[in-house]
């Protein structure tokens, strides 16, 4: 698993994150959730005040395809 981008917020009182994680594309969607789930517990372990997080799950790209090209021209 390899970190992408951490995004932390306040909102409100409330700290909130936004991470993007990159799991080998080989990985069924219960194996990718489970390590989305942990980075998740892990967030809110770690990071002080942190009070909820999303995880997006990218998988590898090994043939060199950019899975999310289709949202290019929205940024």
């Amino acid at each position: 698993m390899t970190i992408g981008s951490l995004q932390p917020r306040w909102i409100g009182h409330r700290l909130r994150a936004e991470t993007g994680i990159v799991v080998d594309h080989r990985l069924g969607v219960v194996d990718a959730h489970a390590i989305a789930v942990n980075a998740h517990h892990r967030l809110l372990h770690r990071v002080p005040r942190l009070s909820e997080a999303t995880v997006h799950v990218s998988p590898t790209a090994p043939d060199g395809v950019d899975r999310h090209a289709v949202l290019a021209h929205h940024r």
